[in-house]
């Protein structure tokens, strides 16, 4: 796999970015045939709506793909400093992520904004993955302060969301700070969710020498954690809602896309800065 990525990465005469948009292509247009072709099915349908969906994990796989084949074939031109050709290449495969959904209706295809949610996700995690500083150190005592705070809520959550009794009580601690109203636990699943994804982000799961690596584990804990949860709730007896699945997804995304647009903003304010990583160099 190496010798491939070296081979398609030599810049004899710019051979190298061409070499990576031919695989681009390709690779587009499987993904734009297997997305369109009327009424393909990888997997049967369900009789319900089942909490783990890996027809997700593949949309999420197959953007992340994308994503990184338009950075590695520099669709911005070969002119463009890194941090712009990441920003690029992550807003023109949002587009496609969403123009390809939506155009699945007149392919008697069925249009889901959680397909669509999922493909953003993979997208989000390249631009993540690729903007990500190494050669920041952080502050020992903020990232034990951030693992201290998840953990503590993670006990919370299990604490709540696990036994039958857990829906009283968190009703009961809402209405000392707001009136209770049907479906408030969907915007507590949202902003869970987002305030889950911010703290083991700043936890450095990975280690704090490792970001790039604590980043895709921060993603992966994250996106799975819901369905394992709410697959939890059908034993415990508190019963299984795939709407609280989704509001953690979004509120997930919500994270995803502002730890986006950070790790954005300090790879382009050290861009051009010698010493500083690129996408192309691994050390993790």
């Amino acid at each position: 796999m190496k010798k491939i990525v070296a081979y398609l990465d030599s810049s004899d005469r710019g051979g190298g970015a061409n070499r990576w948009r031919w695989v681009l292509g390709v690779y587009w247009f499987a993904l734009a045939v297997g997305s369109h072709w009327p009424k393909l099915s990888l997997f049967p349908p369900p009789k319900t709506e089942p909490i783990f969906q890996p027809d997700k994990g593949m949309h999420f796989v197959a953007f992340a793909g994308l994503t990184w084949l338009m950075i590695r074939a520099k669709v911005a031109g070969r002119g463009v400093g890194e941090p712009w050709a990441v920003v690029c290449a992550g807003v023109l495969a949002l587009l496609y992520a969403g123009g390809d959904e939506l155009a699945q209706q007149w392919a008697q295809r069925q249009v889901m904004f959680s397909d669509f949610l999922a493909s953003a996700v993979g997208v989000l995690t390249v631009v993540v993955f690729a903007t990500v500083k190494r050669g920041r150190r952080p502050k020992k005592p903020l990232v034990w302060a951030a693992r201290s705070f998840w953990l503590a809520g993670v006990a919370g959550v299990l604490v709540l969301a696990l036994p039958v009794s857990g829906t009283a009580v968190t009703q009961r601690l809402l209405g000392y700070f707001t009136p209770t109203w049907g479906g408030i636990d969907k915007p507590c699943h949202f902003f869970a969710a987002m305030l889950g994804t911010w703290l083991l982000a700043a936890a450095f799961p990975a280690g704090m020498t490792r970001p790039r690596l604590g980043a895709v584990a921060t993603i992966l804990v994250m996106a799975l954690s819901a369905p394992m949860i709410e697959s939890a709730q059908g034993f415990t007896g508190r019963g299984v809602d795939t709407a609280d699945i989704y509001a953690h997804e979004l509120g997930m995304s919500v994270a995803l896309a502002l730890w986006a647009l950070i790790s954005i903003g300090r790879a382009l304010g050290t861009a051009g800065t010698p010493g500083t990583p690129g996408f192309a160099e691994r050390s993790e």
